[in-house]
């Protein structure tokens, strides 16, 4: 069996060539070692693949996939080094119409909890100037919360521990409930007040990315890269497929003049075996002929010799015929009789061993078509499992190639977006990858292979 790297759709060079457009030399792992050296002057982390095997049965393709076999999509977010945007702003949204009613402290912690989570901060050191992002220069929202809490507190603290009349105590649950619902308002409006700041800042940093000139270009050239990968990968797998069928195609016609062979050299043996059988017969009658001849004069002469029939009359009146020779005539007689049953049987015979003769030929010559087409079946088998084995690694190699794209690309996205805020000092969002889920045309419309 051909080693499947050897195939034109296992080509490295080509997927260099065509999808990486690469020049003559240059290879894969060299520009991931260029990249990371950049990320790692920016600080930058490089998004490792999830440590997850391939379901690869056989190593062949070890020399492309085994640095990246264990690659994933689930850690392509993990390059995240700066400020990181939902892919639209509904959570933003629907924390907004949330913050329309009443929420309890331990509520708006969580929501706090989940802001720091999705939206992380990194301090620009390029230049000491304030960051649009930082809430140092306002009231936090947690020390807002502190300060009503330890206002209603002193609240009550200040009403004397007496008992009061019905009045009285009306007042004072009424004094209660106008605090707490001033205090309310006050944490409604530091939430509205944070929430919107917060808004703020990730609808500029957002726009400020989408608006970028180097970040757009990068894209782009991103999304040529993953349109040139998808006609390479759909070229591959219909040259793979037309290879698969040309090759059954080739294995049945290989059998079929097999067989076609086999069926004339039968029919010849066959016939050769019959003409021997019809001489054999042939033979046999040309001498029981012979036999009936011998019988016949035989008969004549003891037939002469008892009734004194013949030439020397003289000499026939002093024969003695005895009784042993009228009982031989009458035993060549029913020679005669019988001779034509006897031949007729001994033809008989011979056409049945030469019946059976032909029964086994045949039997031997069924035997060896039937081996013939076994031998056939077995070697669809095994080319089928090959094509099944091939098409597992065209997959591992497919989905290998995919995932280091998508970490390039990650990795390519983040240092642009670093190298943009160390040169203005300002956030850029991180804006969502490009990936393979966006349904793309294949610019050679070739459709799918099928048997």
């Amino acid at each position: 069996m051909r080693d499947a790297s050897q195939h034109e759709e296992f080509s490295v060079a080509a997927y260099l060539r065509d999808v990486l457009q690469l020049e003559e030399g240059d290879t894969e792992d060299a520009v991931a070692k260029d990249l990371a050296i950049e990320a790692a002057e920016l600080g930058v982390q490089i998004a490792q693949p999830q440590k997850e095997p391939l379901p690869v049965r056989d190593s062949g393709l070890t020399a492309e996939t085994e640095h990246v076999r264990t690659s994933s999509t689930g850690s392509r977010a993990s390059v995240s080094t700066g400020l990181t945007v939902p892919a639209s702003f509904e959570e933003v949204a629907s924390s907004r119409r949330f913050s329309q009613r009443s929420l309890s402290f331990s509520e708006y912690d969580k929501y706090l909890a989940h802001t720091e989570t999705s939206c992380s901060f990194e301090p620009v050191t390029l230049k000491p100037a304030p960051s649009i992002f930082s809430v140092s220069g306002h009231r936090s929202y947690a020390g807002i919360k502190a300060g009503i809490k330890n206002r209603f507190k002193l609240h009550r603290r200040r009403i004397p521990p007496k008992t009061l009349s019905g009045e009285e105590e009306l007042e004072r649950r009424r004094a209660e409930e106008e605090e707490r619902a001033k205090l309310q308002a006050e944490e409604d409006a530091a939430k509205e007040a944070e929430l919107a700041r917060t808004e703020a800042a990730l609808t500029a940093a957002l726009k400020r990315s989408e608006d970028s000139a180097e970040l757009t270009s990068l894209r782009q050239m991103q999304i040529g890269e993953r349109e040139r990968f998808i006609d390479f990968d759909k070229k591959a797998k219909w040259t793979m497929w037309t290879r698969h069928g040309q090759a059954k195609l080739d294995i049945l016609d290989k059998y079929s003049e097999l067989q076609s062979k086999m069926m004339d050299r039968h029919a010849k043996t066959s016939s050769h075996l019959e003409d021997r059988q019809v001489e054999a017969e042939m033979d046999l009658r040309a001498s029981l002929k012979q036999s009936e001849r011998s019988v016949q004069i035989r008969l004549r002469h003891m037939e002469a010799y008892c009734h004194g029939r013949g030439r020397d009359v003289a000499f026939q009146g002093s024969r003695d015929v005895t009784e042993r020779d009228l009982r031989e005539l009458e035993q060549q007689y029913n020679l005669r009789n019988n001779l034509q049953r006897m031949q007729e049987a001994k033809i008989n015979v011979l056409r049945e061993q030469q019946a059976k003769q032909m029964d086994q030929l045949l039997t031997r010559q069924n035997e060896e078509m039937e081996k013939l087409g076994m031998k056939r079946d077995e070697d669809l088998v095994a080319l089928e499992e090959e094509f099944e084995l091939e098409e597992e690694k065209s997959h591992a190699l497919s989905a290998a190639r995919k995932e280091r794209l998508r970490l390039r690309w990650s990795t390519q996205h983040e240092i642009g977006r670093q190298k943009l805020i160390r040169a203005t000092g300002l956030e850029f969002a991180r804006l969502k990858d490009v990936d393979f889920d966006s349904p793309v045309q294949c610019t050679d419309g070739l459709d799918t292979v099928q048997e």
